[in-house]
């Protein structure tokens, strides 16, 4: 028996891919005349119930909430609380990771249940159901929060609740207007070189504008297909960094600045010094400060301030039990991040492989964003991935891993950058020191990001986030990985998706593409700058950064000796020590 697999070619052009679907045919030819899906059936090898992906979902959407709840509480900033943006914040970031988490068990549907196609429907809905959950999210309710505290963060306290209603739903409204507005323009753009039957008629070309034959199919993959390149840029500035500055971070020392603490005592008897000078320089002539001179003032009056807070952030650190634990905690550390390290870098060389393979076997080139229907058999990860599915459930807990080194490479880069729009920081992200509006930020940040997340897996591992575990037997009655020759098989809904936005608007393949290539560039320079950037102090890495809070409260309940003694400044003052405790 001769068997052959035919796979039609992606065209060359982009307006050309957007109406073509990609198809497999198998040709077989046997003496007998036999059925080719007599010897082309799914493994039958590992059949778990239906129920257990669902069972697997209801588990992890438990305890993703329970453990955001306990996170974000502890983000949240003491001073400034506010309940609608604690609970907006906590469902929202729920729903985000969540919607990533569900590729495993999207995967295990496909790969191990009895009958995938029973539940095939029921998870494109889900996939469907959560984008537009995250999209009402990040055009609606977030803003909605946010606005709601920026008009009065004290609720209740003020009597225009009319008032601050009506502006709060005005600048919701024309966030959604604005979001609506531009998603229509994009869809009119790429919907202007396609093809109608009849050029004149208004009718046929809004049909084909929002795909009304597919149930608007057009409409959704566009939208999620912006939302996922907004999230890519997030997804390369963000989790690149993260992933190289995360395992570089626990591989290095803290180190304790007792050195520092005499330069900033020095510096403060300068400060102090320059200030008597100017008052008793004013005091003599019995006249007020020219602007020069006020200028110099308000500035040396703020660095004293700068000094001081510094000052008391390592008299905190010599005391942090974290400080003391340090050198028996350093070696595990040091090991975890060696590990991690190994993993990101295997991770990034399976993404190296899949590029090149790509941009080698394409058919199509650069039109379709280098779009291959070839497996390539030699990726690191897919064989892992590949191998590790003959015990259940390790191939599903390697990815789940996977996944949640890039949620905390995401979180410890939004920690370290802070959120930033086009280089300007907005709010940090700090444990016990985020504002409501950033906590509400960091929720639509993570969720562009997660969302892109799930688009960059295919690219880890192509033929698993495809095919999983899926096998075929070919003409000699062996078992072999299914592929797009293979003529039954149940391709994944995160894949179709992925597929059916590529596909169906190619510029779309063409900005992942070159996202790829620039997630392994930012890598490579945040790997750089992370080994040369000087590790951070304990008093830097003190969560009780805020100036305001540290003012109030550095060292409670010592008094004022032990804390002029702690500090060989002689310039501390008691009025400093009133105003600090």
């Amino acid at each position: 028996m001769s068997t052959s697999a035919t796979v039609a070619a992606i065209p060359s052009s982009p307006s050309a891919a957007s109406d073509v679907l990609l198809y497999t045919t198998l040709e077989a030819e046997s003496p007998n005349n036999t059925n080719p899906n007599d010897h082309n059936t799914i493994d039958p090898s590992y059949n778990y119930p239906i129920w257990i992906p669902w069972a697997i979902c209801g588990v992890l959407f438990f305890v993703i909430f329970i453990i955001t709840s306990i996170a974000v509480c502890l983000f949240q900033d003491r001073r400034e609380k506010s309940f609608i943006a604690l609970v907006t914040s906590i469902v929202g970031i729920s729903l985000v990771v969540f919607s990533i988490f569900v590729v495993p068990v999207d995967i295990f549907n496909v790969s191990q249940t009895f009958d995938p196609k029973e539940n095939s429907l029921v998870i494109k809905i889900l996939y469907y159901s959560i984008y537009l959950i995250l999209l009402i999210f990040g055009s609606v309710i977030i803003p909605f929060a946010y606005f709601w505290y920026e008009e009065d963060p004290k609720l209740g306290e003020n009597e225009d609740d009319d008032d601050k209603l009506f502006h709060t739903i005005k600048f919701t409204l024309f966030t959604f207007i604005a979001g609506i507005l531009i998603i229509i323009m994009g869809l009119v753009m790429s919907a202007i070189s396609g093809t109608v039957a009849d050029k004149n008629s208004v009718t046929d070309w809004l049909k084909q504008l929002v795909d009304v034959e597919h149930f608007g199919d057009r409409a959704i993959r566009f939208i999620v297909g912006c939302l996922a390149v907004v999230g890519c840029f997030g997804f390369n500035i963000y989790t690149a960094y993260g992933l190289s500055a995360l395992p570089i971070g626990l591989m290095k020392r803290k180190y304790l600045t007792y050195k520092d603490e005499n330069v900033v005592d020095r510096r403060a008897d300068e400060v102090d010094e320059e200030i008597d000078l100017l008052q008793k320089k004013y005091r003599m002539k019995g006249t007020s400060m020219n602007r020069e001179d006020q200028k110099k003032y308000d500035r040396l009056r703020q660095e004293k301030t700068e000094l001081e807070n510094t000052s008391i952030r390592i008299e905190r650190s010599k005391k942090s039990i974290i400080a003391k634990l340090e050198p028996c905690m350093y070696p595990f550390k040091l090991l975890i991040g060696f590990g991690i390290l190994v993993v990101i870098i295997f991770l990034l060389i399976s993404l190296l492989i899949n590029l090149i393979y790509r941009t080698v076997t394409s058919k199509c080139g650069i039109a379709c964003g280098f779009v291959t229907e070839e497996n390539c058999y030699f990726n690191p990860l897919d064989l892992l991935l590949t191998y590790s599915s003959i015990i259940f459930p390790i191939d599903y807990i390697i990815l789940a891993l996977i996944i949640c080194l890039f949620i905390w490479a995401s979180m410890v880069s939004l920690s370290t950058i802070g959120l930033r729009f086009l280089c300007v920081k907005l709010y940090k992200l700090k444990v016990r020191s985020t504002v409501p509006q950033g906590l509400l930020t960091s929720g639509i940040f993570l969720m562009f990001i997660m969302l892109a997340t799930s688009f960059m897996l295919p690219s880890f591992a192509p033929v698993y986030t495809t095919f999983g575990s899926q096998k075929y037997q070919d003409s000699t009655g062996a078992w072999k990985q299914c592929a797009l020759a293979a003529f039954n098989f149940t391709e994944h809904k995160l894949s179709q998706n992925v597929n059916s936005v590529t596909i169906g608007v190619p510029v779309f393949s063409i900005i992942f593409y070159f996202e790829n290539w620039l997630f392994v560039l930012c890598f490579i320079i945040g790997f750089i700058v992370s080994i040369f950037k000087k590790p951070a102090s304990f008093e830097e890495a003190d969560t009780y950064d805020h100036d305001e809070e540290i003012m109030k409260r550095p060292l409670r309940g010592r008094s004022y000796k032990e804390y002029a003694t702690s500090s060989t400044r002689s310039s501390m003052s008691l009025n400093s020590y009133n105003a600090i405790n």
